[in-house]
């Protein structure tokens, strides 16, 4: 492995099934889509290569990330296609780590949610350094942020445990394998709120709102 380069895992196959869209990960945000916000993200980050797991309208998700992403940073972007991506999250998250595992040197892998467009490239650098200083653990330890709120993503599984979270597959796969081990799992704090997702549309109609009105107010407004 090249030192301890870590890649990204951006999960972006999922069928919007609660988002009143056909594929909310194409709604537009900030400039460009919301599935360009995390990858952007881990771009940000350093993270190499970024590897963006499609389902839904796969080859839609690719042209949109390509067209969000410079020309230096697409050359670092590759994708994958999950055909079970309608068995849950679990399947999206094991055929990342699969193509981390056998197709990169990469010693870990940061998992970030493709609906998440507010992540905040510090909270990811952070989350990486932290698993980077750990990073020889005897057993190795899975490294996660901790915001105010909850935890969430990103997630950094370590090259050794990509086979047994693979296997975890399903839904709850990934999920279900934090759970039963808890000793296996660092938490890094972080002070803000988690990032805002996307799962309904009333939750893309206040991201909406809130990139209209900006820092300071209402537009228009002092």
């Amino acid at each position: 492995m090249t030192g301890r380069r870590v890649a990204a895992v951006v999960l972006a196959a999922g069928t919007s099934s609660r988002a009143a869209a056909d594929q909310k990960l194409l709604l537009p945000l900030d400039g460009g889509p919301v599935v360009a916000g995390p990858v952007r993200a881990a771009l940000a980050s350093g993270l190499e290569p970024v590897v963006v797991v499609t389902g839904h309208r796969a080859d839609d998700v690719r042209r949109a990330v390509e067209a969000a992403t410079e020309i230096a940073d697409r050359e670092r972007v590759r994708f994958v296609h999950n055909p079970r991506y309608a068995e849950g999250q679990g399947t999206s998250v094991a055929r990342g780590l699969r193509e981390v595992r056998t197709a990169t040197d990469a010693a870990a892998a940061a998992v970030l949610l493709g609906d998440e467009p507010g992540l905040r490239p510090e909270a990811v650098r952070r989350t990486v350094a932290a698993w980077r200083r750990g990073a020889s653990a005897d057993p190795p330890k899975v490294v996660r942020a901790r915001y105010r709120d909850r935890p969430g993503h990103p997630v950094v599984f370590p090259r050794g445990l990509f086979a047994a979270v693979e296997a975890s597959g399903g839904e709850d796969g990934p999920r279900s394998w934090l759970a039963r081990n808890p000793d296996r799992v660092e938490e890094v704090r972080r002070p803000e709120e988690g990032p805002s997702d996307v799962d309904t549309a009333g939750d893309y109609r206040r991201l909406v709102g809130e990139e209209e009105a900006g820092p300071t107010g209402p537009a228009g407004g002092s």
